[in-house]
């Protein structure tokens, strides 16, 4: 068996590959994959600013347990995930 290469860790972007992407695992963790930024960030509700759109985490005890290399997870009792058009523009973050 081979070690993977830091380019084949999992949650890693690969050229091509899409992005803009939520992934839920229950109701107590989600990815998302695409982020520029954290836009706000409370134990209720988090956002985030993707290419085109944002993403809305509500919930309950809400955290970014990790942000980097254009992912995010975030983790707590989540109760909804919204998608909002009319995001900050690129010149605006």
């Amino acid at each position: 068996m081979r070690k993977k290469q830091s380019s084949e860790r999992e949650g890693a972007f690969h050229p091509g590959e899409l992005t803009d992407v939520t992934i839920l695992y229950g109701n107590s963790r989600a990815v998302i994959r695409g982020c520029r930024k954290i836009l706000s960030y409370a134990p209720n509700e988090i956002r985030i600013a993707l290419s085109k759109q944002c993403v809305c985490v509500f919930g309950k005890g809400l955290r970014c347990v990790n942000f980097a290399a254009g992912s995010t997870t975030v983790e707590g009792l989540i109760r909804s995930v919204a998608l909002e058009s009319g995001c900050p523009k690129e010149r605006d973050l």
